[in-house]
């Protein structure tokens, strides 16, 4: 079940930061006033702080899903078709996952487009899209 939640929320943000990607140009701005005075010159609409804040909020509890995802990930089991079982272990468990998917939860998981500002650095935020490779998990696609 937690499995079809991470699929669904996968496929949600990567609608929402594929949007933010293209449409949320305050992002390039290192503060709000910088934004607004390019907006005028630009003659487009501003994005409110109101937007600013409901954004953020939407992403922050992604986040923290996609946080807890990665912690279920380190204790959950599998089943190994080699030995025909379900593994328990929690080392075998956490080396699988280091091994496999990590890398790239983790790196889905850094919020690079927050952490550096420069022009066009909300595509950055793009990188999160590579979270819908659970959906070839989900369907058992290799």
């Amino acid at each position: 079940m937690f499995t079809f939640l991470i699929v669904i929320s996968s496929i949600y943000s990567s609608l929402l930061y594929a949007n933010v990607a293209a449409f949320r140009f305050d992002l390039d701005f290192k503060n709000y006033d910088d934004y607004l005075e390019h907006s005028e010159d630009a003659k487009i609409d501003p994005i409110t702080p109101y937007d600013i804040d409901e954004f953020f909020i939407e992403f922050i509890c992604l986040e923290a899903f996609f946080f807890i995802g990665i912690i279920m990930s380190f204790i959950t089991s599998y089943f190994d078709i080699d030995q025909n079982k379900w593994v328990v272990d929690y080392k075998k468990i956490s080396m699988k996952y280091i091994n496999g998917r990590f890398i790239v939860d983790f790196i889905t998981f850094i919020p690079f487009a927050f952490m550096v500002k420069f022009k066009y650095s909300r595509l950055l935020i793009i990188i999160k899209c590579m979270r819908l490779q659970r959906l070839s998990d989900f369907l058992d696609i290799n």
